[in-house]
This record gives structure tokens, C-alpha cells and sequence, in this order.
């Protein structure tokens, strides 16, 4: 990859990064008010499944597993659960093809 496509592709994460980020955010799966990088983690595991060709089913997998496993939380409804790999899977599709 040449260094202006590294550039690209740094300036895309990061546009990425925090639309979920933001998806995250306001689903606040704690419950209450966190740091804003509190789920940082869980965004980056969510776009690692989708940078690697990882569907709907695939981020409610990661979801799931990273806040049981992770943060100790759940279980989630399984529609809830559903309704924000769907909210990120469109997010990350509109910024794909912008």
C-alpha cells in the first residue's frame, strides 16, 4: 500500500472509529454515563469482524461475547442485540461506499 493510500485508509478508520463509536455511545450498554472512550475496545473488535468480512450475525456474535466476557454485562435481549449489529453493519456500509 503506497503512503497515500495508508493516508486513505487512516483517514476511513477513523471516520469508522467514531461513528460506532457514537452508536455505542448512546446505546450506553452500562447503563449510565462512561468516559467517552469507555467501550473503545468493543468498537475496535466490531470493525476488526467487519474489516474482515463479517456480517449482521457476526457482530451480535462479538457484541455478545465482549459484554459478557469483557465487561461482565448481559445477557442482552437477542432483538436488542440485533438491532445494534444492524444500526453498526449500516453505518459501516453508507461509509463504505461514500
Amino acid at each position: 500500500m503506497s503512503k497515500p493510500e495508508k493516508k486513505k485508509r487512516r483517514k476511513q478508520f477513523a471516520k469508522e472509529e467514531a461513528a460506532i463509536r457514537q452508536i455505542i455511545n448512546t446505546w450506553k450498554p452500562i447503563g449510565f454515563r462512561t468516559p467517552v472512550n469507555e467501550y473503545d475496545c468493543l468498537v475496535h473488535h466490531l470493525l476488526s469482524v467487519l474489516d474482515s468480512g463479517g456480517n449482521q450475525q457476526d457482530l451480535a456474535a462479538k457484541l455478545k461475547n465482549e459484554l459478557k466476557n469483557h465487561f461482565g454485562l448481559g445477557p442482552f435481549p437477542e432483538k436488542e442485540i440485533t438491532a445494534i449489529a444492524d444500526k453498526v453493519w449500516a453505518c459501516w456500509q453508507k461509509l463504505k461506499n461514500e
